[in-house]
């Protein structure tokens, strides 16, 4: 990857190949205020927002250094000709690698730079490692900035997310700007994006199948723009961008269990039970938090288990949840959060946590910012405290993101669309390290579907 970020009045170009090729010259440190005074003989493996910047939060940046003055203190005295001797040598080492990716590989993503360079003032330069660097890496004017080399360690996990409510806005709010599109799931590195196909405010069975037939036709303009469809998440791929569909809320199943077949034949994968009005299957939180799944419900549970689909208890009442439980299904929640943090009727309680856990199920955490926290910003950070409290509830492995984006009009600051993500990861690998992070970020959905 080459990265050509301005600084000043110059451009300075800067290589990075994955995995990273680590040099023994010196570097320079610099941020958006004062540089630093003590440069390192070479970057961090890791640099991340928060863990690179001084104590006035500033994003530091790390530049390949050529200048005499800009000496490590271990290369004074005898090693001093050594060391300016391998400082030359990686130099040229660079220039020769600069040449061969330039005649082999470059090409200039136009489309993205356009884009980038209205908020970053950076120019991207794809050559040819298999991924788009979308972030302003280097900028020293951008303070949301991530160093150049964690974006390309973002950019090989498989990133997923299990809902949006995209169809439902491009069908029925045409006028409205999406937030998840072709090129903001590319900027952000995802590679499965669940589309919801959602039944909408009413519930006259009437008006949920004429909006389920608009987003048919949206999904057939999806596809034939360039989406791809995969039939199941096993099927997303690093450097590709899919999307798998879902149900959010069962009305349809008024027309008898034939419905699931055709939504099965259809690519759904994932059917929430309900929404936020009761139906012939089961009963929202928002209406009562004792009824139980209907027994035809109960028979929807069985026929959907039997295809491998997952059952979703997104917006699904505690009675519901707890009867799913006790009758040995292994359900997730798509898009929900912890009620420990934010005492909502939609975030599920400790209890509720463990005992998904226990049986094997996995819960995407909700960006939207009411089921966070109840007043104030909405950080990146209040998402990655949801994530740390479903790890202390034994979600390790069983976690992840279920945005609601097109679903939600309060997202966390940076995270107005996919291609925020790698914000959020770059908080995730500090908080709770590589491992967990890329489960986190989609191994654990895979793992999720190998299970049920």
């Amino acid at each position: 990857m080459i990265c050509v970020w301005k600084s000043g009045r110059k451009a300075v170009p800067s290589i990075s190949l994955f995995p990273p090729i680590w040099f023994s010259t010196p570097w320079r440190c610099t941020s958006t205020a004062a540089p630093s005074t003590a440069p390192s003989p070479s970057p961090p493996r890791t640099s991340s927002a928060a863990g690179c910047s001084g104590t006035n939060g500033t994003i530091p940046t790390y530049r390949f250094c050529t200048s005499k003055r800009r000496m490590p203190p271990s290369a004074s005295g005898c090693n001093r000709r050594r060391f300016f001797a391998k400082m030359k040598q990686n130099a040229l080492h660079v220039r020769l690698i600069y040449r061969r990716l330039r005649r082999a590989f470059l090409r200039v993503q136009k489309e993205y730079n356009e884009k980038l360079t209205e908020k970053r003032n950076c120019v991207i330069i794809d050559a040819g490692v298999g991924c788009i660097l979308f972030s302003g890496s280097c900028i020293e004017s951008f303070p949301g900035a991530i160093p150049l080399l964690f974006i390309l360690e973002v950019q090989i996990m498989l990133i997923c997310d299990t809902h949006a409510d995209t169809l439902f806005t491009a069908a029925m709010r045409p006028e409205n700007k999406r937030d998840v599109t072709l090129e903001t799931l590319k900027m952000g590195g995802v590679n499965l994006q669940t589309l919801a196909m959602f039944v909408g405010g009413s519930s006259e069975i009437e008006a949920v199948r004429q909006c389920f037939d608009k987003m048919y036709k949206a999904l057939d303009e999806f596809k034939a723009s360039g989406w791809k469809q995969v039939l199941s998440p096993k099927d997303a791929k690093e450097g590709e961008t899919a999307f798998l569909l879902s149900v959010e809320g069962c009305d349809l199943l008024y027309d008898g269990m034939d419905t699931i077949d055709k939504w099965y034949d259809m690519g759904v994968r994932m059917a929430a039970l309900t929404w936020n009005h009761q139906n012939v299957v089961a009963t929202p939180a928002c209406v009562n938090d004792t009824d139980k799944l209907t027994l035809f419900g109960v028979e929807v549970c069985r026929k959907l288990a039997q295809k491998k689909m997952a059952i979703d208890v997104s917006h699904l009442n505690e009675g519901g949840f707890w009867d799913l439980l006790d009758k040995g299904f292994v359900p997730l929640a798509s898009h929900s959060c912890c009620r420990a943090l934010c005492d909502h009727k939609r975030n599920l309680t400790d209890e509720q946590l463990k005992k998904l856990f226990e049986a094997g199920g996995y819960v995407g955490v909700n960006f939207f910012g009411r089921f966070l926290a109840p007043e104030g910003d909405i950080t990146l950070e209040l998402v990655a405290d949801h994530l740390e409290h479903m790890l202390e509830m034994g979600g390790e492995g069983k976690i992840g993101f279920g945005s609601d984006f097109d679903g939600c009009n309060l997202k966390p600051i940076h995270l107005d669309d996919p291609s925020g993500l790698p914000l959020l990861m770059d908080v995730c690998t500090r908080r709770f390290g590589d491992k967990i992070t890329r489960g986190i970020a989609g191994e654990n959905l895979l793992k999720y579907y190998d299970r049920i």
